[in-house]
């Protein structure tokens, strides 16, 4: 990105692209709606700050520092509401159940993120293009110069393989 001007711009169409999708994202991690505002918000607030001119996917980079930011809070205000809690724990899910949960999606993450090494670089390339990226097969096609049987057999076996290693 050249200046300054030119990243804030593309920052800002970046998030209003994404917006929808890291929210419902963010709810999936927490019931705390204006948490997930704050830290999407947090987020587009620190890549500003950073040079995201080296970041090959951002979008991933955007999702996983979103990830992080909330666990991060959840596990701060946990440790806070741990001391503040009433008896309204007996009708809503415990801190130790929220720490459980975040523990069981950062040990799914770390396996998936080693399944995820195990593909080779085209699948790798072929499964963020297609859900990350969320381009369609005729747009695989033509960015990476293939045929349209490939993407989807490419993509299809990286499937397999990540099934068979998270299994």
């Amino acid at each position: 990105m050249c200046n300054k001007k030119e990243k804030n711009e593309q920052l800002s169409i970046k998030y209003k692209e994404l917006l929808h999708g890291l929210y419902s994202y963010g709810r999936k991690l927490t019931n705390d709606k204006e948490l997930v505002k704050d830290c999407i918000q947090d987020v587009f607030l620190i890549l500003l700050e950073k040079d995201v001119s080296n970041i090959r996917n951002l979008n991933f980079y955007i999702l996983r520092s979103l990830r992080n930011k909330l666990m991060n809070e959840l596990s701060r205000k946990h440790t806070v509401n741990i001391c503040e809690t009433s008896y309204s724990y007996l009708h809503e899910r415990s801190p130790e159940d929220h720490l459980i949960e975040t523990e069981e999606i950062i040990i799914l993450e770390t396996c998936f993120g080693q399944a995820f090494d195990s593909l080779t670089k085209k699948q790798k390339r072929l499964i963020l293009l297609y859900y990350m990226e969320q381009q369609s097969y005729n747009e695989i096609c033509q960015s990476e110069g293939i045929c349209y049987q490939t993407a989807q057999n490419t993509i299809s076996q990286a499937l397999s393989r990540l099934r068979k290693k998270m299994s």
